[in-house]
């Protein structure tokens, strides 16, 4: 999908996937290796990228205004998976650094920061779900949905939060 065609689908409603426009993506510009950053973000006067490849320095990740409906966008050359990184959103109220709505893997707390990583290569274990799911979808059958607030549910005993993996098993 092209950027004009996600940005404009994003705006109407639409883009079912702006994950795949959206946050940190691995890709090479002119032979040259990085990530582009994009972001919505539209109330703030400026944005930046600040993360391990720059310093945490928000004067050198400034990102250019894409569209006049708040999407930022840069491309750092050098970053890549593994990077940690959070956005800096400037507002006439200040400075705020924010972790990435659309980030695919993320620091565990106490530490808040989002972090660079590729889907492509993943080796998803869904097959069986996915081979049956037209035949007993979610619209036939009944379904009971119960969320759960990881940072709240359950701890280690030393007090230090379980992983997703880990949380998996106790579910």
């Amino acid at each position: 999908m092209t950027e004009n065609l996600s940005n404009y689908l994003f705006h109407q409603g639409t883009n079912y996937k702006s994950y795949k426009y959206f946050g940190a993506h691995l890709i090479e510009i002119n032979g040259e290796k990085g990530v582009i950053f994009r972001v919505w973000a539209p109330s703030a006067v400026s944005v930046s990228v600040v993360g391990d490849f720059n310093g945490w320095n928000k004067l050198s990740g400034k990102m250019q205004l894409v569209d006049g409906d708040g999407v930022y966008e840069l491309f750092i050359k050098g970053a890549k998976e593994g990077d940690r990184y959070k956005y800096c959103v400037s507002s006439s109220k200040g400075d705020v650094l924010k972790a990435d709505p659309y980030a695919f893997y993320a620091e565990i707390k106490p530490n808040t920061a989002s972090i660079v990583y590729e889907l492509d290569g993943y080796k998803w274990s869904d097959e069986e779900f996915v081979s049956n799911r037209d035949i007993y979808g979610s619209h036939n059958r009944p379904m009971n949905i119960y969320e759960v607030n990881l940072g709240s549910f359950l701890r280690k005993p030393d007090g230090e939060y379980y992983s997703y993996k880990e949380y998996a098993d106790v579910l």
